[in-house]
């Protein structure tokens, strides 16, 4: 701001104008005054500018050293130095190699992001109460896991290994498919090398599935069925310790090779005899049956065709089947329904030979290497935190200030305005000329810095990247090694399957062959009744009435038929067959008498009790 000049101030040299003077002079200092104040102020505040600005320049100076050296903290913001990105980098460097625990054993609730391998021993938790959370929805061992005390899955362990859930709990599947042979997919043990025993609590089920032909075992334990073994699916046994269904012979019970010499043709059980003494079945009680005659099987003599159920026939002198009445020395009945057949021999080995057997798909074990897994994933560097190198300052080119002279017109106020601003000005040229020359000579440090970092990020990066590969390259290997191993399995399979689907044919193929020679051989035999219940075809007097005998005649054409005597002669005594005990049945006789599976004949017209004198 401006300040008016002064007049001339009174001087007693000059008596003569002091007093005018000396008024002029009074009256121009309250402007003056004014004037000069103002001055003050633009002085004091152009003063505390630049102050300011050469606080601000050291601040500058101050806050560029931290950005270039300072380790403890944060400069400003949360942001950390060139220096302490460096030593971050090179340990992030390292991290991304090998992760070692102790370099973080002081960071409590510390979070680590990224893959982290652990390497030596390593303790989770200090005290029983502590608890390890894993997030992770899969979980790899490749070696054998060991727990030294209870597991619980689902609950607190009560036992060993206590495991609690819903349908179903457990389930073991074998890699493989689950073909069920060779080595068990679960087995029992105990001490001593011996099979362990396996209990159920009442009323839990085990189902087992087999590998083949769709076998389905069921045991119930706590309800009336305690084991069902079924072939087909859909049948449920009930009020029975075993419940077995099936096709073709559905349980053969056998010592040793001796299951072979019974019937050849298909039935329900199969017994075979003991070696020392020959006995299939010793019952301490009763057997039942729902047949009502007991027959035994004859050869017919040549010629003999076929004898109906229930119709009369005869046995010759060597013991043989016909329909002969000239042949005939004793008379018999055809069995109907029986309960009992003995002398099952005609479709033994020895007649027929060794029944066909369904093949079955037996499939190889995988025995080879288990599949690696995922293998490595894929290796994750961490990024060079300080970027590309420090770049040299270039030359200080900020020139000094100048103050230039003072002017012909300028008065003291400008020009004293003028020197403060230039003290000011030189005075932050100085500050910033010595922080370029700091800048200049902390350069080759911070290069040196930064190339050491660099080299050692590198150097880390290398030694990982060769540890990557050469797990890639392991793994590779185990996985070159278990797809051979499961292209050498998948093709035994194969093998086994094609095996087995010719087998089949050779089966289906045998199947009809046999049966014609089971069926042909049966043939020759007959099943004749000797005693019990037997539907009979006889022509019935017209006083004919329950008790009358039965009676072996000749039909007229050299034929046997039957007919009933009340009182017979000596001579058709000896040709008694039995009794008649229901003449013309009803329908209710016919359903005491035989099962509902048995188709009746119409020729029947009698119900005999065979061989009652």
């Amino acid at each position: 701001m401006p300040i008016t000049a002064l007049p001339t101030p009174p001087t007693r040299d000059d008596a003569a104008n002091f007093s005018a003077r000396a008024d002029a002079f009074l009256s121009a200092l309250p402007t003056f005054a004014v004037q000069a104040n103002a001055l003050a102020e633009d002085v004091n505040d152009d003063a505390a500018a630049a102050a300011a600005d050469a606080a601000a320049a050291e601040a500058a100076k101050t806050l560029a050293q931290d950005w270039a050296t300072k380790t403890g903290s944060a400069v400003a913001g949360g942001e950390y130095s060139a220096k302490y990105h460096a030593l971050a980098a090179a340990a992030s460097a390292a991290a991304a190699a090998t992760f070692n625990p102790a370099l973080y054993a002081a960071l409590a609730g510390a979070t680590f992001t990224g893959n982290v391998a652990i390497n030596g021993n390593t303790t989770l938790g200090d005290a029983s109460g502590d608890s390890v959370t894993i997030n992770a929805s899969t979980i790899l061992n490749p070696n054998t896991l060991n727990f030294s005390s209870a597991i619980g899955i689902g609950t607190s362990p009560a036992t060993t290994l206590h495991v609690a859930g819903t349908d179903p709990i457990v389930r073991i599947q074998a890699t493989n498919g689950g073909s069920g042979n060779g080595t068990p997919q679960l087995a029992l043990w105990r001490d001593g090398g011996v099979a362990g025993s396996l209990t159920f609590i009442p009323n839990v089920e085990l189902r087992l599935r087999a590998h083949s032909d769709s076998g389905l075992v069921t045991t119930m334990i706590g309800s009336t069925t305690v084991m069902t073994v079924a072939r087909a699916t859909g049948i449920v046994g009930t009020n029975n310790l075993l419940t077995v269904y099936g096709s073709e012979n559905v349980l053969a019970i056998k010592d040793g090779a001796y299951l072979w010499a019974s019937n050849s043709a298909g039935c329900v059980l199969q017994v075979g005899r003991a070696e020392g003494t020959s006995r299939s079945i010793n019952a301490a009680g009763s057997i039942n049956a729902s047949g009502s005659d007991y027959a035994e099987y004859r050869y017919k003599h040549a010629g003999c065709g076929a004898v109906p159920k229930g119709g009369i026939c005869g046995l010759t002198a060597r013991n043989e089947v016909t329909t002969d009445f000239a042949l005939m020395v004793l008379p018999a009945i055809k069995s109907v329904d029986p309960a009992y057949v003995g002398g099952d021999t005609w479709g033994n080995r020895a007649s027929v030979g060794d029944a066909p057997r369904r093949p079955v798909l037996d499939l190889p074990e995988y025995d080879g290497p288990e599949h690696p897994g995922d293998g490595p994933a894929p290796l994750q560097i961490a990024p060079f935190l300080l970027g590309e190198a420090p770049v040299a300052p270039g030359e200080f080119d900020l020139g000094e200030p100048v103050l230039a002279p003072r002017g012909e017109d300028e008065d003291d106020h400008a020009f004293l305005r003028r020197m403060v601003r230039h003290e000011l000005a030189h005075d932050a040229w100085t500050s910033a000329r010595s922080a370029h020359e700091a800048r200049v000579q902390d350069h080759p440090a911070k290069l040196d810095l930064w190339t050491k970092a660099r080299a050692q990020y590198d150097a880390l990066v290398a030694q990982a990247q060769e540890q990557h590969a050469a797990a890639v390259a392991a793994y590779q290997d185990l996985l070159d090694a278990w797809e051979a191993a499961r292209a050498d399995h998948n093709a035994a399979v194969e093998e086994a399957e094609a095996a087995h689907a010719a087998a089949l044919i050779e089966y289906e193929v045998a199947v009809p062959i046999f049966t014609a020679r089971l069926e042909a051989e049966r043939q020759k035999v007959d099943r004749i009744s000797y005693v019990g219940v037997v539907p009979g075809i006889v022509e019935l007097a017209p006083d004919a009435a329950p008790g009358d005998y039965v009676v072996a005649v000749s039909d007229g054409a050299g034929g046997i038929k039957g007919i009933t005597v009340y009182d017979p002669t000596p001579a058709q005594r000896r040709m008694v067959v039995g009794r008649a005990i229901v003449l013309n049945p009803s329908e209710d006789d016919w359903s005491r008498l035989l099962r509902e599976d048995v188709v009746r004949d119409p020729a029947w017209t009698c119900i005999v009790d065979v061989v009652r004198g």
